[in-house]
């Protein structure tokens, strides 16, 4: 029996971009697809901070940050639906490469040549 193939071509759309992510949630939606927003947290930056001004010309000490108290944002990047399916089959992909990048990490430190 002849073996069968498909080639796909790789285009990527015009607004495509990479993110850098901390984590997701989501769920099933009334649609029986699964939505899931990927965010970032991070350190929340202040909206102004104030310095001292040294005779020299220099940058002083820091006299106030407005908002003063420390926070974390959490920035959500993107929403992505999809089948129960294709959930299934990312979060498989995902669990096989993490596994096989720990292997590598594990192998490393074992054997120094590699």
């Amino acid at each position: 029996m002849a073996r069968r193939s498909i080639v796909f071509k790789i285009v990527r759309s015009s607004d495509y971009r990479i993110v850098a992510i901390t984590g997701a949630y989501g769920g099933m939606t009334q649609g029986q697809m699964m939505k899931m927003d990927l965010f970032a947290d991070y350190p929340s930056s202040p909206d102004l901070i104030e310095h001292e001004v040294e005779e020299q010309g220099r940058l002083g000490k820091e006299t106030r940050r407005e908002p003063g108290e420390r926070s974390i944002t959490r920035d959500v990047q993107i929403g992505v639906m999809m089948t129960v399916e294709t959930a299934e089959r990312i979060g498989n992909w995902l669990v096989n490469g993490a596994n096989k990048f720990r292997d590598q990490q594990a192998k490393r430190t074992t054997d120094p040549k590699t």
